[in-house]
Formats: C-alpha cells, structure tokens, sequence
C-alpha cells in the first residue's frame, strides 16, 4: 500500500481574487520568516494556508490591507494548528509590526500553549535547557503573569497577551481594547455570537486588524461555527448541501458579517458521506498525515475503536448534527412560517418575557389574533441583558390601558426578575407555574402541531413570519418528560439559546388562559408601534 499523505489543498476554500505573489499576499514573507528567521520547517499544507490567508487588497508602498478580516481555519486535531499560530504571533510582533494581539480560548491553557510557544522562542526555557533563538531575544522585553493575567512585551511597544473567553457571553476578556490580531483557538466551544461579536469589534479601530481562527469540526451547540460555515459554504456554491438543507434555519450573520467578502474561509475536512475507513477522507482532514505529525496507523486504531460520531468531528473534520428528536411533529414549525402573518389590527396583544440560560439575553415576545383567527407569534425584542428589557415594559405599559405579560414563576432564570415586572404600572402579570405553565406549553405544541397537514389536530394553528432566532430556537429545543405525561422545554438541556421561543410559549399561554376579571382595552400595542424589532 503506497504510503498517504495528507492534501496540501483544503477541501472547501476560499478563491483568491488574483495570481497570489509576493506583491499580493503576505504569506511568502511569513513563510521565509518561519523557515530563516524562527529556523521551522511548515508542511505543504501550512506554506498553502499562508499565501492564501495573507493574501492582500491594493499595492505593498501605497494603500494596502488584508483581504480578509476575519480568518477561519477548519483542521482535525493533532494537525500542527499550535506551530501556525506560534509563527502567525511572531510573524505580526517582528515583521507586521503591530500594536497588540490577543490570544484566546474557551480554557486559558489552550491559549497559554500558544503564549509559551512563543515565550520560549524570544527568552527561552532554563528547564527545559532550551536556549532563546538568538534572532528574536533582542527585542523581548519581559513578561507578565500577575493575577492570572499572562502578557509578554517587546521593545518597540508590541505587547502579546491571552484571555479564557468560556465559549459563551460570560466573557470579558478583550472587550474594549483594541487589538491588532485575535486569535480564537476553539472557536467550535463557543455556544453564542457574545464573545464573537465582542472580540472581533476590538480589531474594528486598526486598518490591519485580523481575527483568526482554527478549529476543528463543532456540534449542534456550535451556534456560530455552525453558522459560519452555512454561509460560507453558500458563497463557495454550497458544496456539501449544506446551505440548501439548514440555511435557512441558521439566520444571518451578526451586523451584517462578511457583506463585503471579508471573510476567509479554509476547511480540510473530509467530504459528507464518506466511510470512517476512507482513506482519502483521512488525507482530506488531516493535512500533517504522513510528515511526522499524524500517522495512518494511528487514525485506523481510533476508526476501528471510537464512537462514530466522535471520529467523525475529531478526526475527519465533519459536522454531526444532534439526533435529538424534534419537539415538533413533522415539518409543522416550517408550515407555520407565514411572511404576511401578523396580529388583526383590534386584537387583543399579549407578550411574554424570558431569560436565556445563561442569564444573558433577554427575549419579548407578542401573541394575539389574525384576521382569519389563527394565532401569530413573534418575538418583537431581544438584546443582551435584563434592564433593557424592563425599560422596554415600562416604556410601553400603562395603567389605563393594561399590558398583559407572561413568564414562568419559578424554577427559571426570569423567575428572579418577577417582582420587577409586576411592579411595573399598567403591567396585567400572568406568572405561569405548575400545571398552567405544562398546560400553556401543551395547548402551544398542539398548536404548532396543527400546522402540519399529515397531523390532522383541529387546535387553533399558530403562525409566524421568518426569523432566525425563533426558529433556531423551535430547531434545538429539546423537551423535558414529566411524570404526569406532560412535557416542559428544557433551557438547560437545550443545544442553543431557546428564550426565543419560551417567551412566544409565554405569550401564547397568556392569550389563551381565561380570565375572571374585566380590564380596560389594551392601548394601541408596541406590536405596532413601527420601532421595529430590537435585538442583537
């Protein structure tokens, strides 16, 4: 059997915009750093990714910048994805020359491997008994390590630090600083767009500013890896199908993301469909095979031996989806997509409020009437944060005109701001709890289920128009079973942000509960109010 090697090509890339030289790409200038400079050897793989990841728009001597803002490289572990970012790190302090880079990771030690690979390159290791490479100690300064805080600084003012960002919106590492190069490693443990949107706008304010990225494959709770990747695959013909089967549950990028091209995207990833036992998926997913790093026996030990699912994301580089059984019957949620729907113009509007797991995000959300008597649902505010939220009622609420709002009582992170909702004037509050908060869910699933033409259930249907939050919400909710029969949504259990759609539960059980007392008509309703959804 002739030996394999791993392809120099990735499978899934981004075009280059022209013949890629040294006038065009900075990546010739990295590869001649690493090899003279740093005294490495890249793989074919790496000196591929540097010319083209590099590569640049206008002329070196006069106005010029990075094609790409924002870098995502997509490679199975084991693959050499630390070395690039050592060198990419060196390459910018002692060759671009910038002010600032942040490294970061879901787990400060992955980002800290990369920080002390450089570490010992420009000031050496005594325990190791590893010398600093004489063509870069000149310009180390020293290095920091107070309080958990690793930064090391150079002499021309360039200072390298690291952050931990959770993988989620906890994070405040790198928010409001300016940074010349981000690099995200992991960027598949991040669950929400939070520390996406907040560590890329730190590169906003510096004409180089670049975020990297390297990874390898993410799950279903890899909300903006998955969505990345959807979108850039639609933009590069949609090779896998993967844009035609979830684009349209996966929603548009934050602020607009890589409307002007500026998004580059490289992925060596074995093709949909193949064997665990393919051989050229192997080469097509790991890159190094064959040049010392990952060796062929190696990858047929863990095919014969892992959990499938598990092989398929470490070491071909493929997206798994959940097998998670769907809340909703059917394509009843798709069926109930209506662009026109909306509430009849004298209807009753009812609003429910919740809070994301995480205590982050806040959704509101409106339910009344349609003019042929269906039900419309939409979430009509969503940002980050609580506070916003009670303005936004308060704003809108008042005591001559009720406003009739619903969230779960106990036992969810909304519950705790139930005293600040009903305190607010004009506020009717409908705290749902026990057997109303699974009855409320129940009449919500028939409802949706009614949608279906293969269900053939009479409940009233429930109709919406589309919107990526809501229905990324409805595609991931996974159910909790009570012992009774019933069924409750499960935030915690939940691959994703599911408020969204909790609060349409909310409002939906509000506007369908009976009521024992009579209340002044509802003022004209922010449903309406032409201000348009607020969300992030």
């Amino acid at each position: 059997m002739e030996p394999l090697f791993g392809c120099e090509l990735p499978r899934v890339f981004t075009p280059p915009l022209r013949e890629l030289t040294r006038d065009t790409t900075l990546g010739y200038l990295l590869i001649d750093f690493v090899t003279e400079t740093i005294g490495d050897r890249m793989l074919p793989w790496q000196r591929w990714l540097a010319i083209h990841a590099l590569e640049i728009v206008g002329e070196f001597g006069g106005d010029w910048r990075f094609r790409f803002r924002k870098v995502l490289v997509l490679v199975a572990r084991q693959n050499g994805k630390t070395y690039f970012s050592k060198w990419l790190a060196l390459f910018f302090i002692y060759i671009v020359n910038v002010k600032t880079i942040l490294g970061t990771s879901a787990n400060l030690s992955k980002a800290e491997d990369v920080w002390r690979s450089v570490l010992v390159e420009v000031a050496g290791d005594e325990e190791l008994d590893v010398e600093p490479n004489p063509n870069l100690a000149d310009e180390y300064v020293g290095r920091s390590l107070t309080n958990g805080k690793y930064s090391m600084s150079f002499r021309h003012g360039q200072t390298y630090k690291i952050a931990a960002v959770a993988g989620a919106s906890k994070t405040k590492g790198g928010r409001g600083d300016s940074n010349d190069l981000v690099m995200l490693d992991e960027f598949r443990e991040h669950r929400d767009w939070a520390a996406w949107s907040a560590l890329t706008k730190s590169t906003n304010a510096r004409p180089l500013g670049l975020v990297w990225c390297m990874t390898n494959a993410g799950t279903v709770e890899s909300v903006p890896l998955r969505a990345l990747r959807v979108k850039a695959h639609s933009r590069l013909g949609d090779p896998d199908g993967i844009a035609r089967a979830l684009g349209d549950k996966m929603g548009e990028l934050p602020d607009g993301e890589d409307a002007d091209g500026t998004v580059g995207w490289f992925e060596w990833s074995a093709p949909p469909g193949c064997s665990v036992f393919d051989r050229q998926g192997w080469a097509q997913s790991n890159p190094s095979l064959g040049y010392g790093f990952v060796e062929e026996r190696t990858i047929m030990s863990d095919a014969q031996t892992d959990d499938e699912a598990e092989f398929r994301t470490e070491v071909l580089c493929q997206f798994v989806e959940s097998i998670a059984e769907p809340a909703f019957p059917g394509s009843s949620w798709e069926r109930g997509v209506d662009e026109d729907s909306e509430i009849a113009g004298a209807a009753p509007v009812f609003f429910g409020i919740d809070l994301s797991a995480d205590r982050t995000t806040t959704s509101i959300a409106a339910c009344g009437a349609r003019p042929d008597g269906r039900w419309h649902i939409e979430v009509v505010a969503r940002d980050l944060g609580t506070d916003w939220a009670l303005r936004w009622l308060s704003e809108r609420a008042d005591p001559l005109h009720p406003m009739d709002v619903a969230w779960q009582k106990n036992g969810a992170p909304i519950s705790a701001l139930g005293d600040q909702i009903k305190a607010i004037p004009g506020v009717v509050p409908h705290e749902m709890a026990g057997a109303a908060l699974m009855e409320g869910f129940d009449r919500f699933w028939l409802g949706v289920a009614a949608c279906d033409d293969q269900a053939g259930r009479d409940a009233t249907r429930i109709m919406h128009r589309p919107a990526p939050d809501l229905d990324e919400a409805a595609r991931v909710v996974v159910l909790k079973k009570k012992g009774d029969g019933g069924s409750l949504m499960d935030r915690n259990g939940s691959p994703g942000d599911v408020s969204p759609l909790v609060a349409c539960v909310m409002a939906h059980a509000a506007a369908t509960t009976p009521f024992v007392e009579e209340r002044p008509k509802q003022a004209p309703s922010a449903y309406n109010d032409g201000r348009g959804l607020l969300t992030v």
